[in-house]
């Protein structure tokens, strides 16, 4: 995890959710600093690091919009720790694969907490289209294709 070729908020990040570190609500209804654990962005389902990441409507949106749904598919019924496990082991995806979905999980986590602090889903999904399509179109993963490092700093906000 830690020598993915990944800016390093990215990498911390990666390891949060592995570990089950992020402030999903079922978590935070865990530790009674909520009183629900619907999902804050569709109000449709718990929101557990499934629904999260793999089940929720952007999410769903945001996988499809990349071209991953069959991996988001074969992903999103593990756990968070199996998941990754399976993601680096059983898979077999190629490292430039890896990188989209730590991407893609990022994107994901970035619009959720957009939507919790008062964003309008239709930004939220300009956001997410737009994010996603400099990502793909900027030339990194033709980067990590022919081995040439990423820079260390992406724009993972909308210019504006």
């Amino acid at each position: 995890m830690w020598n993915l070729p990944t800016p390093p908020k990215l990498k911390i990040f990666f390891w949060c959710l592995v570990s089950g570190f992020l402030s999903l609500q079922t978590v935070l209804f865990d530790k009674k600093l909520v009183p629900n654990m619907v999902c804050t962005v569709c109000s449709d389902g718990l929101e557990s690091f499934s629904h999260c990441f793999f089940q929720c409507i952007i999410a769903k949106g945001l996988w499809q919009l990349a071209g991953r749904d069959g991996i988001r598919g074969r992903l999103e019924t593990l756990d968070p720790t199996d998941a990754w496990k399976s993601l680096f082991f059983s898979l077999h995806l190629s490292k430039v694969q890896i990188v989209e979905i730590v991407f893609l999980c990022w994107r994901v986590w970035k619009g959720r907490c957009w939507d919790v602090h008062g964003e309008s889903n239709t930004f939220l999904l300009l956001y997410v289209v737009n994010s996603t399509h400099k990502w793909r179109s900027g030339g990194m993963l033709h980067k990590l294709k022919h081995n040439h490092p990423l820079p260390i700093t992406l724009r993972l906000l909308p210019q504006g």
